[in-house]
Parts: C-alpha cells; sequence; structure tokens
C-alpha cells in the first residue's frame, strides 16, 4: 500500500556522508519491504527545539 510519493521520512544525523551512504545502502535496504530510497541531504543543521517547532505546525 502506497501513502503517496514517499511512504516514509526519516530524519538522520551522521558524522559524514560516507556514513550516510553506509546506512542506507549496508542497513536500509536490505530490510525487507524497502525497494528503493530517495536522499536529501540538508546543510544546515537546527537545533532540536527548532526542530519540534517545525514538526508541530497547527498542532496546539
Amino acid at each position: 500500500m502506497e501513502a503517496g510519493e514517499w511512504d516514509l521520512a526519516i530524519m538522520m544525523r551522521v558524522k559524514n556522508n560516507e556514513k550516510l551512504a553506509d546506512l542506507i545502502t549496508d542497513k536500509m535496504l536490505k530490510l525487507e519491504g524497502i525497494e528503493k530510497t530517495t536522499t536529501l541531504i540538508g546543510f544546515k543543521a537546527y537545533s532540536n527545539y527548532d526542530l519540534e517547532r517545525m514538526f508541530s505546525i497547527g498542532l496546539d
């Protein structure tokens, strides 16, 4: 069952791009049910406070 273009969004923090590549190709793509991934990279880090505020917009 699909929910749209993306079924799941995951935010990860890694020390470098190689760690991200290892995590996706060596771990995630070996999980049953994952057929493909799309990786989007953000270059600016936000504090946990900012992330919580962004994801709770409209949820009072």
